[in-house]
């Protein structure tokens, strides 16, 4: 373990020692052989054109497989039929997933990411994904509202990706109640403009009403779908998630 903690960061990732395989072994196919990749973990493998199931020996992944389906080892039933929910439910992406890299900086509960503009990108770094999309609400958000010839993407220098456990799992709790008693719980992504020096209590504790003065239309935690909007309440330009 000593060894792997010193030398980890020259040792090649997973994915290139995956691609490394997959060449040498489309190398070495026969006409009666296609290549096979496993749909858990992404490992290669030659494998029998009427082969029906195979098993994966990566460490930490296993279990056996339908080349047919790509779903776990079904025999002795047939696959089953393709349908778009099936399909959404077994192939369902979460983008807010919880990062795994190490963050930038971490001040209490709450842990920053920063990220920046780049055009050669990575598909697989989740924190490229929340960029582009982060990015692409801004823009399109602010094109719709007519600044789109004064604002640009040359605009955003960088934008800081924020985790807050707590604050996640309220969230979550909230979203499965709204599913569990049959109410909408599709997601928004909306600006909060503020004060600068309010972020990072807002980041800590999440929004509170005990805490807030003015309610010009009600009480509330406003949002705006328009980050021009938001920035009249502050120079401070949150982007969340609401439910």
């Amino acid at each position: 373990q000593e060894w792997l903690d010193r030398n980890i960061t020259a040792l090649p990732e997973r994915k290139q020692v995956q691609a490394v395989a997959r060449m040498s072994l489309q190398d070495q196919l026969t006409g009666k052989q296609m290549l096979w990749s496993c749909p858990a973990c992404g490992a290669w493998y030659s494998v029998g054109r009427q082969d029906r199931m195979v098993v994966c020996v990566e460490i930490g992944c296993g279990g056996g497989w339908c080349v047919g389906c790509g779903r776990r080892d079904h025999r002795p039933l047939a696959c089953r039929g393709e349908s778009d929910r099936l399909r959404r439910a077994e192939r369902e992406v979460d983008i807010f997933t919880k990062v795994l890299t190490m963050p930038d900086k971490v001040e209490g509960p709450v842990k920053i990411f920063n990220m920046f503009p780049r055009n050669d990108l990575d598909f697989t770094d989740p924190l490229q994904i929340l960029y582009l999309a982060a990015e692409a609400t801004f823009l399109r958000m602010v094109d719709k509202s007519g600044q789109g010839n004064s604002i640009g993407r040359k605009t955003i220098k960088s934008i800081e990706y924020v985790e807050n456990e707590s604050v996640r799992c309220s969230f979550l709790e909230k979203k499965a109640k709204f599913l569990a008693d049959q109410i909408p719980n599709n997601e928004r992504l909306v600006f909060h403009g503020t004060k600068e020096v309010n972020i990072d209590n807002i980041l800590r504790e999440n929004f509170r009403l005990d805490k807030c003065h003015r309610f010009a239309h009600g009480k509330g935690v406003y949002f705006s779908e328009f980050p021009d909007i938001s920035l009249g309440y502050g120079a401070g330009l949150l982007l969340c998630r609401a439910g």
